[in-house]
């Protein structure tokens, strides 16, 4: 057996009493889009040095051949993230390294060099963001529309009937977001027709990027599980407002 440190022994004490089964060594590609692999618990302490790899040319955008050496996914201990829609099992934010050292093309590694050059000059950056998406369901022919038939205002932003028409779902995010302490403040409706926005507490950069990618995941899960499905596509419809997430 893999001998792991106090921390993470304590760790993976408290994600087994929690019921947890699998964990998840995850990263993003280019496109901000999570990928992973699952572990049972019992290999809890080989994951965690770096034990599972990948193979950067099946992903778009990582610059390797299929002949160069795998990357390895080292779990960030602090990121661990239990699925709000799948309880047993257990997220974790993670930088892909290359023969022992962080991976140049690694998204993750490129924020904490850059926060670590910014407090070597005395700076911090902490970042909030307003979560803006489209919830949409698709008609028998395959046209993406609104979930409820009475969002055809053409300011539909803060309406109070749109927001109450999506009441279900909509909480069961904001629910998600508060059981893993992110603080939310306040949800509405926006201008789009189909589209909604998250408002909750700011941290440093490098948490709520991770917060960000986990965000995307659990919306669109959700929204599978409710029979509609989720877009952050910057501008889905032509006439409409667009989607983006604001940093202050």
């Amino acid at each position: 057996m893999t001998q792991i440190s106090p921390e993470l022994q304590s760790l993976k004490s408290t994600l087994e009493a929690q019921g947890i089964k699998y964990a998840l060594a995850s990263f993003v590609d280019i496109h901000g889009m999570c990928k992973a692999k699952a572990v049972p618990l019992s290999h809890f302490g080989q994951m965690m040095p770096g034990s599972e790899l990948f193979t950067g040319a099946a992903l778009d955008g990582v610059p390797q051949d299929v002949s160069d050496e795998e990357v390895a996914a080292m779990p960030d201990p602090a990121t661990a993230t239990v699925l709000p829609w799948k309880p047993e099992v257990v997220w974790f934010a993670s930088d892909l390294y290359l023969k022992g050292k962080p991976f140049d093309a690694c998204c993750r590694g490129i924020l904490k060099k850059v926060l670590a050059e910014a407090a070597a000059m005395g700076f911090g950056f902490n970042l909030g963001i307003e979560t803006e998406f489209f919830m949409l369901k698709e008609t028998a022919d395959g046209k993406p529309i609104p979930i409820s038939d009475r969002d055809v205002l053409d300011k539909p932003c803060y309406d109070i009937q749109g927001l109450l028409d999506n009441y279900t779902w909509v909480t069961e995010i904001v629910e998600a977001m508060n059981q893993m302490g992110w603080d939310v403040y306040s949800f509405d409706h926006e201008d789009g027709n189909g589209q909604f926005e998250t408002d909750f507490a700011y941290c440093d950069a490098l948490k709520m990027a991770d917060r960000l990618v986990f965000f995307r995941l659990m919306v669109k899960e959700i929204a599978r599980k409710h029979g509609f499905f989720a877009t952050f596509m910057p501008k889905p419809f032509a006439n409409r407002t667009g989607s983006g997430e604001i940093c202050t």
